[in-house]
Formats: structure tokens, C-alpha cells, sequence
């Protein structure tokens, strides 16, 4: 039988540097639907210049496309990385022209749109480097700042698609709790699911989805604990070798035998290469843990958002919300150690080109693990914040 449907919809305007994240943004959308349409009657319609524009004419193609692209979407989307895009005789760019329609519909009412842009930071390879382009795309960055825009920063892909379904699934309780977007009346017909689908998750319940993000708390725990076991065994594996170097017999004019100085830190660079190893398996693994365990935290909240206050499954479920609280500042603590660390590890002489490819390599490994610890930092804020919201 028909039912009715809360339709929010979403425009993404972004250079053509950045087509793999727009990619990801249709996918999370898709993947939020299938939860938010099942279980609060809420849906996101994306509005993309390759599905929504057809060929025209106008003063230039961006023109074609603002004619084409309907102006009262709810969720403006805005991604930039190293193009600013080509001048459209309106504005420095097409992504630009469209942030500068979608920010003057936000000045005349505020409560009629959500803006929300991405900045990508990335190394970008030498043969893709435009500094007009770049130029302009720091200056626009910048010029948000005097606007009072919040812009969010990412590394990755795979960031960008974990930060991005946060950031929707907050922007759709507040935009449901205000009663935007438009209700649509459908009547829902069973078709056969595709085989790429992943239909296995649509089957998991409230619960399933918080012993999920538990076991991924338990298994960033244990992952944490063995990272600090492996640097704290290579402390005391080099603060050894730095005595036993100190040991090692002089001459009568105070020389050390380099033959010997070199034996002793080449010992100190393998052991460095194998922590090195050990800590380049563990970094996948930690972001595996944080993606499942946000993901599926995510999946429950619009799941238990039906259930009565104080019900069981409400109280089993906030009780989530301290775990959060307690691995992010767990997290907080194991980058504060991390950081003193790479510290000490780059403070260390440069005596020999074995130990200063090994010291360069771990000071590397260490940014990793920092960057990694940061954004799940991040993250589980933003998770709480959606806890907050609910």
C-alpha cells in the first residue's frame, strides 16, 4: 500500500578533479536511503549536472546548467581539491557560481538551506600541479572563512565517505526535526535485488549493529594496546643500543672503532625496520575497525530513534555513547605518546645512511599512525554529536 516519504534533496558541485568522491557521496546516499527510508520514512535524492542537465544553449555551459538544475534543494555540497575550475563571466569558476547561488539563498533565509563543503588534502602528483589553479582554490577557501562558513578538511577517499555519512546523517535529523523537504506519497513495489547489492546488512536489527561497533571498539583496543607494546619495546631496544654504543672501547685519543660503531647501529635500524613493518600491518587494521564500528553505529541511530524512551533497546543503545567518549580519549592519550616518541626517534644523530633511511622511515610510519589516530579522534566526536542530535 502507498505510504509517505520525506524527500530531502542534495546538489554536489565540485570540479572534475574530484569525481571519485563524488562517486562515494552517491553510494553513502544510497546506502543511508535504504535505513532512513525503512525506518523514519526519510529520503535523500541526489542532484548531479551528469543525471539532472541535458544540452542547451545559453551565454556558456554553466548558465545551460543553472537553467536546468532545480534551485530549491536542501543540502548544498560543495568539494574542491587542487582545480578551481574555469571562469563562467559570472564568477571564477562553475563550482564557485553555484556555492555563490546556494550562499545567497542562505543569506535571504538561513533556515532554508544546509551548506556544506569538503576540501580535499591530498598530495597531489607533480604532472597535476596548476598553481593559478591552486592559488585560486586557497583564496576561495579562504574567502569562507570571512563568510562564516565552516569547510571540513580530508585526506582520502575513504575519509571523505566516513566524515561525509556523519555529516548527513546529523543534517537529517535536523532537517526532519524542522519539518524540511518535501513529502512525497509512493506506492512501494518488491523488485529483485541485484547480486552487487549487500543485502545481508539491510537484515541486521538495532542490536546486531551495536555488538558490531562494540567488537570494533574491542579490536581498536586491542590494536592500540600492541601498537604501544611495539614502541615501547623499540624504546627500550634503542635506549639499549645507544648504552651499549656508549660502552664501546676508545682509543687513546678518544676515537671510537667505526667498524664496531656501525655493527652496533645497524642493529639499531633493523630493529626500526621490523617495528616498522609491524606498525605499516596494524594501520589498515585500525581503520578497518574505526569504519565498520562508525558505520554501524550510524546504520542503529535512525533504528532506535523508533523506540520508546527508556525503553530496553534505548537504554542498550545509549550506552553506547560512553564507550565513544572513553576510546576517543583514549585515542587523545595514545597520540600524546605517539608524538613524544617521533619526537625522540627524529632527534636521533645522523651517523650512518642505514640509520638515517630507518629513522626516516619510522618518523613516516609515525605521521601514519598519528594522521590515523586523528581521524578517528574526529570521528568518534562527530558519532557523538549524532547521539547528541538524536
Amino acid at each position: 500500500m502507498p505510504r509517505q516519504e520525506k524527500v530531502i534533496t542534495i546538489f554536489v558541485a565540485s570540479p572534475n578533479d574530484v569525481v571519485d568522491e563524488r562517486t562515494k557521496l552517491e553510494e553513502v546516499i544510497n546506502e543511508l536511503n535504504i535505513t532512513w527510508s525503512r525506518n523514519l520514512g526519510l529520503r535523500f535524492d541526489l542532484v548531479r549536472w551528469e543525471t539532472h542537465a541535458f544540452p542547451g544553449i545559453g551565454d556558456d555551459p554553466q548558465d545551460v546548467i543553472n537553467e536546468q538544475i532545480p534551485d530549491d534543494y536542501d543540502i548544498f555540497i560543495g568539494i574542491m581539491w587542487c582545480r578551481f575550475g574555469t571562469p563562467t563571466g559570472r564568477a571564477g569558476s562553475g563550482t564557485a557560481e553555484e556555492f555563490q547561488r546556494a550562499k545567497t539563498r542562505y543569506d535571504a533565509d538561513p533556515s532554508n538551506l544546509k551548506i556544506m563543503m569538503y576540501f580535499k588534502d591530498e598530495a597531489i602528483s607533480p604532472s597535476r600541479i596548476d598553481p593559478d589553479q591552486i592559488n585560486n582554490v586557497n583564496e576561495f577557501r579562504k574567502s569562507l572563512g570571512e563568510d562564516g562558513a565552516l569547510h571540513w578538511k580530508f585526506s582520502t577517499v575513504e575519509d571523505f565517505e566516513q566524515i561525509v555519512r556523519l555529516h548527513l546523517t546529523r543534517q537529517a535529523q535536523s532537517l526532519s526535526d524542522q519539518g524540511t523537504g518535501t513529502v512525497t506519497e509512493f506506492q512501494a513495489i518488491n523488485q529483485p535485488s541485484s547480486s552487487n547489492e549487500k543485502t545481508c546488512d539491510e537484515d541486521f536489527g538495532v542490536l546486531d549493529l551495536v555488538e558490531t561497533f562494540e567488537d570494533s571498539i574491542d579490536e581498536l583496543e586491542q590494536i592500540t594496546t600492541r601498537i604501544s607494546d611495539s614502541i615501547e619495546e623499540l624504546g627500550t631496544k634503542v635506549k639499549n643500543h645507544a648504552e651499549e654504543f656508549a660502552a664501546i672501547p676508545r682509543d687513546l685519543e678518544g676515537n671510537i672503532n667505526r667498524r664496531t660503531a656501525k655493527k652496533r647501529l645497524a642493529l639499531v635500524a633493523t630493529d626500526m625496520n621490523l617495528f616498522n613493518a609491524k606498525i605499516n600491518e596494524e594501520i589498515p587494521s585500525f581503520n578497518n575497525a574505526i569504519s565498520t564500528g562508525i558505520n554501524a553505529y550510524i546504520k542503529s541511530v535512525p533504528m532506535y530513534s523508533v523506540f520508546a524512551p527508556q525503553s530496553e533497546i534505548d537504554k542498550n543503545v545509549k550506552k553506547v555513547v560512553p564507550v565513544i567518549i572513553s576510546t576517543r580519549e583514549a585515542m587523545l592519550l595514545a597520540k600524546e605518546s605517539i608524538d613524544d616518541f617521533r619526537s625522540e626517534v627524529a632527534a636521533l644523530p645522523s651517523l650512518t645512511s642505514q640509520l638515517n633511511r630507518a629513522k626516516a622511515a619510522t618518523v613516516t610510519i609515525l605521521d601514519k599512525l598519528i594522521a590515523e589516530l586523528n581521524n578517528g579522534q574526529t570521528l568518534l566526536t562527530e558519532a557523538e554529536a549524532v547521539s547528541n542530535d538524536k
